[in-house]
């Protein structure tokens, strides 16, 4: 029916993104503002501390913000994506980070000080968050500049093993991936509402299958090496072939 092929339509993948990145980082926005403003004469006693909410706010819109400029000046995208696949994205981003709004304002008087006994692991949490953002950052920058020089012709395109885009790929497969899960856990582990932990959970296990699928496609361009006994008993270097 129509409805079936609405949702089989594709749309440009930077578009999508985009406006799936954009939609998290406004309503998160939208939704702390407006406990700001309803909480704006309780600060102290009722309202939730400024210090916890304002790094979780910088947190979120810091991502999502650097992903949409990512999206509009860094990568280059090749394909278009399923129309179905940017709803479900794009809701499930947005409310997500309406979910966490709303359980942080919960939280009242959460210390950030040397004396508080959650000092250590927020302190590790921001740290971890500032490494995953720069290392997911630096293989975009490398994935970038690899493609730029592989062609857009797929006739004349040259891909390039995991070797070749370095020890971080030949590692974690998907730097970028692994890195953008790292930061996510440690916000939500600064959050430390069941709502945070929700979005852990979401994302670890929507990037976990998206790092397996990308390998499977490296396996299957024979992009993959591993280390094998040759014939007279010595280590040789093949390519995995699927």
């Amino acid at each position: 029916g129509p409805i079936q092929k609405f949702f089989h339509y594709r749309i440009s993948t930077r578009v999508a993104w985009i406006t799936a990145y954009s939609s998290a980082a406004l309503g998160y926005a939208i939704l702390f503002v407006y406990y700001a403003l309803e909480n704006q004469e309780r600060i102290g006693k009722y309202a939730p501390s400024e210090t916890y909410s304002l790094i979780l706010l910088i947190g979120w819109e810091v991502n999502f913000i650097k992903r949409v400029l990512e999206c509009a000046f860094l990568h280059i995208f090749s394909d278009t994506v399923p129309i179905l696949t940017f709803a479900v994205i794009t809701f499930g981003y947005t409310h997500l980070g309406l979910l966490c709004v709303y359980f942080s304002n919960q939280v009242q008087g959460y210390e950030i000080s040397s004396g508080s006994p959650t000092f250590t692991k927020d302190i590790l949490c921001i740290v971890g968050y500032c490494v995953g953002m720069s290392t997911n950052f630096y293989a975009h920058v490398r994935l970038r500049n690899i493609r730029k020089q592989s062609g857009q012709d797929e006739a004349i395109k040259k891909y390039f093993s995991l070797e070749e885009l370095g020890p971080l790929f030949q590692i974690f497969v998907c730097p970028q991936y692994v890195f953008e899960i790292l930061h996510f856990v440690c916000w939500s582990i600064f959050g430390a509402t069941a709502a945070h932990y929700l979005v852990a959970f979401g994302v670890t296990s929507y990037l976990s299958l998206r790092t397996k699928s990308t390998y499977q496609w490296y396996k299957a361009k024979g992009l993959v090496k591993r280390q094998v006994e040759d014939a007279e008993g010595g280590a040789a270097t093949h390519y995995i072939e699927t």
